[in-house]
């Protein structure tokens, strides 16, 4: 049984979250196995206006 890692990860204004699956072959399914979110910093209307906070960004695991 082959199977891929997909990850997604939204940087927004408020918050950034991750989500990480598993896509079976042999079922087309995708199984969740980890997600998460963090308070946001350094973003604003969808763009990094403060690179430096952006990056303090540490709660996600």
């Amino acid at each position: 049984m082959a199977e891929s890692l997909i990850c997604g990860i939204d940087i927004g204004s408020t918050k950034v979250a991750t989500i990480v699956g598993i896509s079976l072959e042999d079922s087309g399914e995708i199984r969740i196995i980890g997600f998460n979110a963090a308070p946001s910093r350094g973003v604003k209307k969808g763009l990094i206006v403060d690179i430096d906070q952006a990056t303090q960004i540490h709660s996600l695991k």
